[in-house]
């Protein structure tokens, strides 16, 4: 198959990419369609927690037609729509005995011994076992989940984590009562979930902040009922006026340290900042301990939307079917595998929600 391999740090080439036969508990798919993340660009670059520079197929936003399953494979068939996802969980740990999956203490544990890509006879390995830059996906049943194929596959692959990530802070993660305010900090592909779920959930008032005008009009579509652009004037007062005073529920999406430290002052006391976006590694947050403990605010880190991936993924997809959810209006690029790296150049310029490769 062609791979959009990296190859080293900062370095991708398309190359052709031996797939290895299935194991018994594999699967085997054709990808359909895959999104391009920031995250995807992070571990480009060596920026991603624990990330080495041996060759790897980035990409974990996947779906796609399933080929062959292995022979203990009993939850798909060929020709079943499937979408992957990050959050595999070997189901007896600790924490998947609490129903926290998603930080499975046994993750590294059931990856694959040995691998299931190669360029001529040199081991290739995928991202989040998935490696979504690719024509195919040899990866563990464990990682995907059927959805109907009445839902595009463009849409679909974003499930596995722009919009579980974004839609699940707030369902799962924060659940915040009927008539809350919400900012949301950083409106990319994640936040506009954020934005939309907020939306869904009831809240009085929904405040997206960005720094980028197109954005931000992107969020409004979404459901946010203002928007602030942080490059503007003094953006938390901007805030804090339209809220009176203050949020209940404070969303950082975007992995700076500065817009953390935005959200916690755009909580009013007592109430908490959900910790969304992925920091670029090294990165602290340097929080005011005085004013955290005195006004008695709350911070949470929130991995992968707190999900249920097996659970939670065919639910969104029937929100979609339902046009309760928006997924079509994320997509603002449909490219081919060959540009990759394009589509991660131009995350610098922030005005792109998803670009997705279509097969």
């Amino acid at each position: 198959m062609k791979a959009m391999v990296r190859t080293s740090f900062g370095v991708q080439e398309l190359l052709d990419v031996h797939v290895d036969e299935p194991e018994p508990d594999e699967v085997l798919v054709r990808v359909s369609a895959s999104g391009v993340c920031h995250s995807d660009l992070t571990q480009l670059n060596g920026g991603m927690f624990g990330i080495t520079d041996e060759a790897r197929v980035l990409g974990h936003e996947v779906a796609g037609i399933v080929e062959r399953v292995g022979s203990a494979v009993t939850e798909f068939a060929p020709g079943d729509q499937v979408v992957g996802c990050l959050s595999r969980s070997c189901g007896h740990c600790t924490q998947c005995y609490e129903g926290l999956g998603y930080l499975c203490a046994n993750r590294a544990k059931i990856n694959r011994p040995r691998p299931r890509l190669s360029v001529d006879g040199k081991e290739v390995t995928q991202s989040g076992q998935l490696g979504g830059f690719a024509e195919m996906v040899l990866t563990g049943a464990d990682t995907l989940v059927k959805v109907p194929h009445e839902v595009p596959a463009e849409c679909a692959a974003l499930l596995g984590c722009a919009v579980i990530t974004g839609a699940g802070a707030i369902l799962n993660a924060a659940r915040p009562s009927v008539g809350s305010a919400v900012a949301v900090f950083g409106v990319g592909g994640v936040g506009l979930n954020v934005v939309q779920a907020a939306a869904l959930s009831g809240a009085r008032q929904v405040v997206a902040v960005d720094i980028t005008d197109d954005k931000l009009e992107l969020a409004r579509t979404f459901g946010a009922t203002h928007t602030v652009n942080a490059a503007s004037g003094d953006a938390g007062a901007t805030l804090r006026a339209i809220t009176d005073g203050g949020v209940e529920y404070a969303f950082e999406c975007a992995g700076l340290a500065s817009t953390a430290l935005d959200a916690l002052r755009a909580v009013k006391p007592g109430h908490g900042v959900y910790l969304v976006g992925v920091p670029t590694a090294g990165v602290t947050f340097d929080i005011p301990a005085g004013e955290l403990v005195l006004t008695a605010k709350h911070i949470h880190g929130v991995s992968m939307g707190a999900n249920r991936f097996k659970r939670d993924i065919p639910l969104l997809a029937q929100m979609y079917l339902q046009g309760q959810l928006r997924l079509d209006e994320l997509v603002a690029d449909r490219i081919e595998l060959g540009d990759v790296p394009k589509a991660m150049e131009r995350f610098a310029d922030g005005g792109v929600a998803r670009s997705v490769i279509v097969f």
